[in-house]
């Protein structure tokens, strides 16, 4: 009987106990609420204490500091709370209940990013609105009731667990209710680095996102979520500052409009610096334009012109009078196959491109799986290189420009021309982004051989001792993807020519044992040609010397072997007209040509027949050159 008595009054102790920390919990509450002028805006009827697990408030109402109207009321209000005091942060969990529902607002540990708090706050509001019964009759006033303040001019600070000492750039935050519309709308001020942000929720999610006047890096560090913040914050920082305004985010018809200031771009895979000092865009539903603005980049500016759809996009550059870096051009697709070609900080670059998206890709799209879903390109664009040069072997280009287009399966050269070893040369053709297939017409006009030996005599066109004018005309077609076994034909002539000093030259006549006579200053050249598997193959050939000539057919590889079939005749001149009784008048011996471009090895024969491809020769000739010109 005593124990029963004995634990009857230890329960009686613990219950005045929990009473009166009860009591002393809800008197110090109010002494609190009353030292921070939170009296006149909210009070409670009881509260009721469940440490460390629970909070109840009963009779809680909202009032108006004003005239001391109830804005709202909340008949029960339970704040569960799961309070974990680290060493150096607190985590918590809290949970509400009340007539309208209940909600759990969760946080976790706080990071370096403020998104979490906000999100809670945001979490917060909703449950109490929720949980806020309408108005009652009479409580009304006679306009639309003002907008409910749940919070205002909160610092926030967010500690990290991983940098104790460090906090998130403290805010302010606002988060404000409209009875009338039923938005939320919740506005965040980074103390440290200035603009703000605002959200405005509708319907239970983000409806609408403002931007202004905020440093890129927080900002998106606050919309980001948690565990990306210090890696978003670093890489966008050099973005500047910008305005944005989202509209309708959980519409089909969104809208985006907004400026990026001050914007400087030097991440991974840009070869060079980018800097913009004001970015408008606009996007309506799908449509996207993005206002004329100047890029900066090392050595001068671009005008960068977009607009578009969320199907296509249309863009405009145009580099005037600047620099034409390699790293510019190494953007290129499948420039790197051209990466022989330099070029120094001179030039001008327009682009007009339209991009189609969710396009199947073609044949180089597809070389890369990732990327079979690359937008189909069309467009065109224009450049201009004062100087660029080909290396290994080096020989120089200037006043290089063209105009190129390009379609969905093809890439076409309108007219590509460059000044080449004194000389100009002229291209078109095509390439086709499905196949690969391409064809190119080339034309040269006056190119000086002794200048461009390096690149000629690796070819097989000439021997080291070799000058003159050359002009002649090329059709080439084929793969990229097999380049030597393109298909070619042509035809070149070389005026004001020095051929006699050539090893094959001097070999033919010590081999004819002739006298090579009276020369021409200006020795003349000329040959039709084709190209297989990478051989040279002269279907007429005709060389005049002066006082005697060369004519015939043969072949010449890319490694300067030969395979020539001549006849040597005492001139050229006068070949118009009867072409067999003029070779029948001046043919002195057939000549037969192995070996190499250097070391020929020369064999001589009596002329037993005139061919029909000897008299070919002969009539090339005469086209080319005609009777008694001079070059």
């Amino acid at each position: 009987m005593r124990l029963l008595v004995f634990f009857a009054v230890v329960l009686l102790l613990l219950g005045a106990l929990r009473l009166g920390l009860e009591l002393a919990v809800e008197d110090l509450v109010r002494r609190q609420m009353d030292a921070l002028n939170l009296g006149r805006t909210a009070q409670f009827g009881s509260l009721d204490v469940d440490l460390p697990n629970r909070l109840g408030l009963r009779d809680l109402k909202l009032i108006d500091p004003e005239d001391g109207a109830v804005l709202a009321t909340v008949d029960r209000l339970n704040i569960n709370l799961a309070l974990e005091w680290g060493a150096e942060y607190p985590a918590y969990v809290k949970t509400i209940e009340g007539r309208g529902g209940r909600v759990e607002v969760r946080t976790g540990t706080p990071s370096v990013l403020g998104v979490p708090l906000v999100r809670a706050l945001v979490d917060l509001v909703g449950a109490i609105v929720d949980l806020i019964p309408e108005d009652e009759p009479g409580q009304a006033g006679a306009g639309p009731p003002p907008p409910l303040v749940l919070f205002h001019d909160v610092e926030v600070v967010v500690w990290s667990p991983s940098k104790p000492v460090m906090r998130y750039p403290c805010m302010e935050v606002d988060v404000l209710y409209n009875r009338e519309t039923g938005a939320t709308t919740a506005n965040v001020t980074p103390l440290e680095t200035g603009g703000k942000l605002t959200m405005v929720f509708r319907d239970g999610g983000l409806d609408e996102l403002l931007l202004d006047d905020m440093l890129v890096g927080p900002a998106l560090e606050l919309m980001a979520g948690e565990g990306w913040g210090e890696d978003i914050a670093s890489v966008f920082a050099p973005l500047g500052r910008v305005d944005l305004h989202v509209v309708g985010i959980m519409s089909d018809r969104a809208s985006l409009g907004g400026e990026l200031r001050d914007a400087d771009l030097d991440a991974p895979g840009v070869p060079f610096p980018l800097h913009i000092e004001r970015l408008t865009f606009q996007v309506d539903g799908d449509q996207l334009n993005i206002e004329p603005t100047r890029v900066e980049f090392p050595g001068g500016s671009a005008s960068v012109f977009l607009t578009g759809s969320l199907d296509s996009l249309d863009i405009s550059i145009n580099i005037e009078d600047n620099a034409f870096h390699q790293s510019y051009l190494s953007l290129l697709p499948g420039w790197d196959q051209l990466s022989g070609l330099h070029c120094e900080d001179a030039g001008s670059f327009d682009l007009s491109l339209r991009l189609v998206f969710g396009a199947p890709g073609g044949r180089f799209r597809e070389s890369d799986p990732e990327q079979r879903l690359a937008p189909r390109v069309s467009g065109g664009g224009g450049f201009h290189l004062e100087h660029a040069w080909l290396a290994d072997p080096r020989i120089d280009v200037y006043d290089l420009m063209g105009r190129l287009t390009v379609s969905d399966d093809a890439l076409r050269i309108a007219e590509v021309s460059a000044t080449v070893a004194g000389g100009r040369v002229r291209a078109t053709g095509d390439v086709g982004l499905e196949d690969g297939h391409f064809s190119l017409d080339l034309l040269a006009e006056d190119i000086d051989i002794e200048a461009a030996h390096d690149v000629i005599h690796p070819l097989g066109a000439c021997g080291n001792d070799f000058a003159g004018w050359l002009s002649g005309s090329l059709e080439a077609s084929g793969s990229i993807d097999d380049i030597m076994a393109s298909k070619a034909k042509g035809s070149f002539r070389v005026f004001s020519g020095q051929f006699m000093e050539s090893n094959l030259i001097t070999s033919i006549f010590r081999r004819a044992a002739v006298d090579g006579g009276e020369l021409r200053e200006d020795q003349r050249l000329g040959a039709e040609f084709n190209i297989k598997q990478g051989h040279l193959n002269l279907e007429t050939l005709a060389v005049d010397l002066g006082s005697l000539g060369l004519t015939g057919t043969g072949w010449i590889d890319q490694n300067g072997r030969i395979s020539l079939e001549l006849v040597l005749v005492r001139s050229l001149d006068g070949a118009l007209g009867d072409v067999i009784g003029f070779l029948q008048n001046n043919l002195l011996v057939q000549v037969e040509v192995r070996g190499t471009l250097n070391q020929p090895d020369v064999r001589t024969y009596p002329v037993a027949v005139i061919t029909r491809s000897l008299s070919q020769a002969v009539e090339f000739f005469a086209r080319a050159f005609g009777e008694g010109e001079d070059g």
